[in-house]
């Protein structure tokens, strides 16, 4: 196995075996400010990062980790966590995530079914990932924080999206595809006015009304490429946009 603990307050643990932090990590854990764990054969977050008070960046990837401890919410600086590729069921109550600074949310290639209420709601994030997990649904009434940008949701089993989406007035990307929508998401366009990059591919749509299609051609130009979409060219030639 081979542990960096470095002078830079920096500890590259990646690429090994443990699942368990070694002894000389709690030594110097309150000067780290970046742990990477990537590739490793952790089931759960050591407790003894929590005493990394000054972490900033904590990565996760390729791991067995199915659940966060509330320790986690000691970690106020932190704003880089990446999770992806684990095996997450369900996210933690908001109090684990409440006091970090967490600003890009990374739970892609997980087993997530559905998303807690406060889901686009924590203070400081700004993107949002939870691509290729098993969702088949979203909470309904959540308004969002409008400091969000990207919300990668792309493969996926959902079927229908939340109207929490048209609060987030400052979203500019919306990932969509390989989810099991059948008919075109009800999307708000006068007020997701920065929107410009929106996917769809690799869906089942059936229907696209004309009245959704104009505005959102700016933003859809390739996005519906894939889809098996019986009713799009219709659409489009009766809204003279052929």
């Amino acid at each position: 196995a081979h542990f960096n603990f470095n002078n830079n307050h920096h500890s590259l643990l990646n690429n090994n075996l443990l699942s368990a932090l070694p002894s000389p990590f709690q030594a110097c854990a309150n000067s780290l400010t970046y742990i990477n764990l990537n590739n490793n054969m952790l089931t759960s977050i050591p407790t003894s990062i929590s005493t990394a008070t000054g972490l900033n960046t904590l990565l996760l990837k390729y791991n067995n980790i199915s659940s966060l401890p509330a320790s986690l919410s000691s970690l106020t600086s932190l704003h880089d966590f990446d999770m992806e590729h684990n095996s997450m069921t369900t996210l933690p109550p908001n109090s684990v995530f409440i006091n970090t600074a967490i600003d890009d949310v990374k739970f892609g290639f997980n087993l997530l079914t559905s998303l807690p209420d406060y889901w686009c709601t924590m203070p400081d994030i700004t993107s949002f990932n939870v691509y290729n997990n098993k969702l088949t649904s979203m909470p309904s009434s959540t308004t969002c924080i409008n400091t969000l940008t990207y919300i990668n949701m792309a493969g996926n089993m959902l079927t229908s999206l939340s109207s929490s989406f048209n609060t987030i007035t400052s979203l500019q990307v919306l990932k969509l595809s390989g989810n099991l929508l059948t008919s075109m998401p009800s999307l708000s366009l006068t007020k997701l006015t920065y929107l410009f990059v929106f996917t769809l591919s690799h869906s089942v749509l059936f229907s696209f009304t004309s009245n959704t299609l104009i505005p959102l051609i700016s933003v859809m130009y390739q996005a519906i490429a894939s889809s098996i979409f019986h009713h799009f060219l219709p659409a489009l030639v009766s809204s003279n946009c052929l």
